[in-house]
C-alpha cells in the first residue's frame, strides 16, 4: 500500500504559522507479519525498509520503532494515533 506523509512546522518559530515541512515524503507500507509494520520511503535511494512494531487497541494505533542514535545507543520512538 502507498502513503503520503505531510509534516507541518513553523519556520519562524511562531506556532500560529505552519508550513509544509521538508520532512514530507511518500512511500510504501506493508504488514509482513502480525504486529510488524514495514515502511519504505521514496526519498531513500538505497531501497531500505524500516520495520516497527504496532498494536491496535480499539480506536488506538501505537507504533514503536527502535533506532541507534549518534552515540551508538538504542532509542525508541512511540507514535500514537487515535481514530476520531
Amino acid at each position: 500500500m502507498s502513503f503520503e506523509f505531510i509534516a507541518y512546522g513553523s519556520i519562524t518559530g511562531d506556532p500560529e504559522e505552519c508550513e509544509i515541512d521538508s520532512d514530507s515524503d511518500t512511500g510504501e507500507w506493508s504488514i509482513p507479519s502480525e504486529g510488524v509494520l514495514a515502511i519504505s520511503y521514496a526519498s531513500d535511494n538505497d531501497d531500505s525498509v524500516e520495520e516497527a512494531m504496532y498494536t491496535i487497541d480499539g480506536d488506538t494505533l501505537t507504533i514503536t520503532s527502535e533506532y541507534e542514535n549518534n552515540n551508538g545507543e538504542t532509542e525508541s520512538d512511540v507514535v500514537v494515533y487515535i481514530r476520531k
